[in-house]
């Protein structure tokens, strides 16, 4: 019978701390795009390039771990959405199909008037990785336009 209580007492111990761990994560803060360094630099096309050649491996580099990534690009696209974000798309060199999707806050609204559909642009932000729809479209979210 104590085997019994034993047994249900590890049960619901670790009930508790699956439990907890679990809001724990869920409330964890984002990381402060804005102030951290970025932890890879490199341009848009060699960035989709990365997740054409070997999507496991871009995966893994550019999503596991939530590093920064910071991308030059040339600007295809600027949409901004009524309530709060914005996206930034860059279009890549000729011989890919597809685009890098930034979603852009709305405390960035007020540099995106300095774009246009063809200016070089530095973009910060973290990468979620790659979807296809219609083409291949690399995602970066909580990005922030980086100013020289």
């Amino acid at each position: 019978m104590k085997k019994i209580h034993y047994v249900l007492l590890g049960v619901v111990l670790a009930f508790v701390i699956c439990i907890a761990v679990g809001l724990f994560m869920y409330f964890k803060p984002h990381k402060n795009i804005s102030e951290s360094k970025p932890d890879i630099i490199l341009k848009a096309s060699e960035l989709f390039k990365a997740f054409e050649t070997n999507e496991t491996d871009a995966t893994k580099k550019f999503v596991t771990g939530d590093p920064t990534i910071q991308v030059l690009g040339i600007v295809d696209e600027i949409n901004k959405n009524q309530d709060t974000t914005a996206t930034i798309i860059l279009r890549n060199v000729a011989e890919y199909n597809g685009c890098i999707t930034c979603t852009i806050d709305k405390s960035q609204f007020t540099k995106l008037d300095k774009f246009q559909k063809g200016t070089p642009i530095i973009i910060k932000g973290q990468c979620s990785g790659a979807q296809e729809l219609v083409e291949k479209e690399i995602v970066m979210i909580r990005c922030i336009i980086v100013e020289k």
